[in-house]
C-alpha cells in the first residue's frame, strides 16, 4: 500500500504492508483520508477531508435498500466506532468515526436503512451497495470538494462482515486524490455490535454534532444482491 504524490520533487512514501486485525470494521460511516497535497505534511482541520459518517438514518424510516440474499442475522441496529490504522494516523485529523446501520426485514427480505453525514464542502456524488455473499455487504461513497485547492475527490469503500450473533467486522478504505497533485489512502477498522436505544442515541448525537445530512445510500426501494 502506498501514499504518494504526482509531483516529481516529492519522493513516494511507502507504507509497509500490514495485517488489519479486523476486530471491527467500518461506516462510515464513515471515513477519512486527509486531503493534504503531500504525505508527511502537517494536516490542519481546514485541509483535511471530512469523514463521511454512515448512520442508521432514523430521519427517513421509509428510505430503504433491499438485500434479498442477505442472511437474516443482519437484522437489527448495529454500530460502534471505526479507528484509523495507526500507520495512517499522520494522514488524517479524524482518528475515529462513529457509525451505525439499521437492517430490517420485510416479507422475509432483509433491507438496509442508512444515511450519509459529512461536511457540506464534500457532497456525495455517487453511492453503491453490493452484497458480496449472504454475510458480507460492501458500500461505496464517492464525493468531491470543488473548493479545495487543488480540487479533491474521495472514494470510501466499507465492507461489513457478520462474524457472529453479536459481532460484525468493518473495514473502511478511504482514498483521496487531487487534480494533478497526488493521492493518499487511509484505512479504518472496527467491530460493530448490536445497539441498545441509548447507544444508538449516543451515536446519533455524535454524528449530528458537527455534520449535516448529505444523502442516503441508494435510498429508493430496489432489489440488490
Amino acid at each position: 500500500m502506498k501514499k504518494t504524490t504526482a509531483r516529481s520533487n516529492v519522493a513516494p512514501v511507502a507504507v509497509a504492508g500490514r495485517t488489519l486485525a479486523v476486530a471491527l470494521l467500518a461506516l462510515g460511516v464513515a471515513t477519512w483520508a486527509g486531503c493534504t497535497r503531500h504525505p508527511g505534511v502537517q494536516i490542519t482541520e481546514g485541509s483535511a477531508a471530512a469523514p463521511h459518517l454512515l448512520h442508521a438514518g432514523t430521519d427517513a424510516p421509509d428510505s430503504i435498500f433491499l438485500l434479498p440474499k442477505a442472511d437474516p442475522a443482519f437484522v437489527g441496529s448495529w454500530g460502534g466506532e471505526l479507528k484509523v490504522d495507526p500507520a495512517d494516523a499522520r494522514y488524517t485529523t479524524h482518528p475515529a468515526a462513529p457509525t451505525s446501520y439499521y437492517f430490517g426485514e420485510r416479507n422475509g427480505t432483509v433491507y438496509l436503512r442508512t444515511a450519509i453525514y459529512g461536511r457540506p464542502n464534500f457532497p456525495v456524488v455517487k453511492t453503491h451497495v453490493e452484497l458480496l455473499d449472504s454475510r458480507r455487504v460492501r458500500f461505496q461513497i464517492d464525493s468531491r470538494c470543488d473548493t479545495c485547492s487543488p480540487p479533491c475527490r474521495e472514494v470510501e469503500t466499507t465492507t461489513l462482515k457478520l462474524v457472529g450473533a453479536k459481532a460484525m467486522q468493518a473495514h473502511l478504505v478511504a482514498y483521496s486524490y487531487w487534480q494533478g497533485d497526488g493521492h493518499e489512502q487511509v484505512d479504518y477498522v472496527g467491530e460493530l455490535h448490536p445497539l441498545t436505544d441509548a447507544e444508538l442515541s449516543a451515536i446519533d448525537n455524535q454524528v449530528r454534532r458537527n455534520h449535516v445530512l448529505l444523502g442516503r445510500i441508494n435510498a429508493k426501494q430496489k432489489s440488490g444482491g
